[in-house]
């Protein structure tokens, strides 16, 4: 491995100290200068490659006072995400929305309590458990439930087709082994 190759930067996932996730391809040398230059594309909209000098890649920026990375690795590999959970991510990534795991899974939280409220007031408190929601309401509502939880998967790092794909094969097998999805049994 060349000299100007270092642990700083290899292939893998990076965000920007904005909040955008970035795959970093490699690394290469400019033609006239051999200055090396990190080869990355964004992991949202066109995912057109660009190139920026290694200095810049790894120089620091001032955030709210603080000192930190232009681009911090996050993983070995880019997420794979599935084609909503990468419509949510592009929006985030493009107003900047940025919230830790932890805070994504209050927020849901926040929004399934609104969506059982939405229920809650079509139903009268429970005096009609016939009566549907209101539609638009409830579509605001689960939309807002869907984004929130395809936050959280983006921002934990799993692509949520993929966890979705995996409990259907787990509800296939309890089904056949048992005839009930539930993990109990029943």
């Amino acid at each position: 491995m060349p000299n100007w190759m270092n642990d700083k930067i290899r292939p893998g996932r990076y965000r920007h100290f904005k909040g955008g996730e970035y795959e970093v391809i490699g690394l290469g040398l400019h033609s006239e200068t051999e200055q090396p230059h990190v080869i990355y594309r964004p992991l949202y909209g066109q995912r057109r490659l660009w190139v920026r000098p290694m200095e810049l890649f790894t120089d620091q920026k001032q955030l709210d006072g603080n000192s930190v990375a232009r681009f911090e690795r996050i993983g070995d590999h880019p997420l794979q995400r599935s084609g909503l959970q990468e419509k949510v991510a592009a929006f985030c990534a493009r107003h900047q929305i940025k919230a830790p795991p932890a805070v994504r899974l209050l927020d849901l939280c926040s929004e399934l309590g609104e969506l059982a409220k939405v229920w809650l007031n079509g139903s009268g408190y429970g005096r009609r458990p016939e009566d549907p929601p209101d539609r638009a309401s409830w579509q605001a509502e689960l939309g807002d439930t869907l984004f929130a939880l395809l936050c959280l998967a983006d921002e934990s790092g799993v692509d949520a087709e993929t966890a979705l794909d995996q409990a259907l094969e787990r509800y296939r097998q309890r089904i056949e082994r048992s005839g009930q999805p539930g993990s109990n049994g029943g």
